[in-house]
């Protein structure tokens, strides 16, 4: 097993440090195929399938929805007052805080956190979630 089964939790960590070059790169409508040949090239030393689940997780969080799932979000978007839709985060400001979770970043967006205002936290992804439970706990006592 040479794949990435033999060190597991370790591929994630070596895309993000690829991220905003991936980034550059998807924008520019490069393939999968072609990002991994040149990440490999500078070395990049993950298998293909692996790198193609990361991308498909972590960069492309949306591709499941329908093109009319989309659509109706972006109406949604539109509908929301300009107060709130200053609020509204890009996904990859919060994969640069180490939050990947869809519906982490959902929760937290919904009860008014920011990728600002969890940075300020200084926590990692898996205390993130207790820290919300915390905050909306103290908020419905007051």
């Amino acid at each position: 097993m040479d794949d990435w089964r033999s060190k597991p939790r370790t591929g994630r960590a070596k895309i993000t440090e690829h991220s905003t070059e991936i980034r550059i790169l998807l924008a520019e409508g490069k393939t999968n195929r072609q990002i991994y040949n040149l990440l490999t090239n500078k070395g990049l030393d993950i298998s293909e399938s692996q790198f193609n689940r990361h991308i498909k997780k972590i960069f492309r969080p949306h591709d499941k929805q329908s093109k009319s799932q989309l659509f109706n979000s972006e109406v949604n978007e539109k509908k929301c007052d300009s107060a709130i839709n200053s609020d509204i985060s890009l996904p990859y400001e919060w994969n640069n805080i180490g939050v990947f979770s869809e519906k982490l970043i959902t929760d937290l967006e919904n009860n008014g956190y920011t990728p600002s205002i969890v940075r300020e936290w200084g926590l990692p992804e898996s205390q993130i979630r207790q820290r919300l439970i915390i905050e909306n706990a103290r908020q419905k006592g007051k």
